[in-house]
């Protein structure tokens, strides 16, 4: 009697005792579905809610309406649409709501964002978002500045050593740098003195799409 099991499985005997030996059929049924592996499909589509948008940047295409970029900055946000007769970028009172589910919206995302609070004194941030402007010490310095922060100072601990940089106001007027201005990694944390409360946003990809290896050395690591 055959026992179909991959295979044909035909009972047989050596030397009085029965054993089992698994044997190819001939006729054996050929699969007709290739075995697919999760890692062979394609990314799924990326779903977004128009009703419930997280943060990020958007562009948001409506036929019959001039295309538009927005940023978010906090997640499920829904956006209300008006005509802006006179242009002014504000919606005044007389100006009629647009109700979008009677339109065909194109929406994607082209970048992700992050809002960074700092408050007056020492801070201990990370940079969650490759940003392409944000490359070095001073290019966050410059950044926190250009917001309306104020600091002196940008450091990080690396391999047991801290490193420096520093960001400072002469009397006479005018700045100086002194330091090192190392280059800043996504993922990486680093401490930052400000001189008053204030905030910053970054805009990029998401360092997750693109993971990072952070080495760890003896003693202490900040990650």
């Amino acid at each position: 009697m055959a026992l179909e099991l991959g295979g044909t499985l035909i009972k047989l005997y050596a030397n009085g005792e029965k054993q089992n030996q698994a044997i190819e059929s001939d006729n054996q049924e050929r699969p007709i579905v290739k075995k697919v592996f999760a890692q062979d499909l394609p990314p799924a589509p990326q779903v977004i809610d128009i009703e419930s948008l997280q943060k990020g940047v958007y562009s948001i295409q409506i036929k019959g309406f001039d295309n538009a970029l927005v940023e978010v900055y906090s997640d499920n946000v829904k956006l209300n649409f008006y005509l802006d007769v006179n242009s002014n970028g504000v919606k005044d009172q007389d100006e009629p709501v647009i109700d979008v589910k009677k339109y065909v919206v194109n929406i994607s995302k082209e970048k992700s964002v992050e809002k960074i609070n700092l408050s007056r004194g020492w801070n201990l941030i990370s940079l969650p978002i490759f940003d392409q402007d944000l490359k070095k010490a001073s290019d966050l310095a410059r950044l926190i500045e250009s917001n309306g922060g104020r600091t002196t100072q940008v450091s990080k601990f690396d391999n047991g050593n801290w490193i420096h940089f520093i960001n400072g106001s002469l009397k006479i007027g005018g700045k100086i740098d002194f330091g090192i201005d190392f280059n800043l990694i996504p993922g990486q944390s680093y401490f930052v003195y400000a001189q008053i409360d204030s905030e910053f946003v970054i805009k990029g990809n998401d360092h997750l799409d693109n993971p990072l290896l952070s080495p760890c050395f003896i003693g202490s690591s900040l990650l």
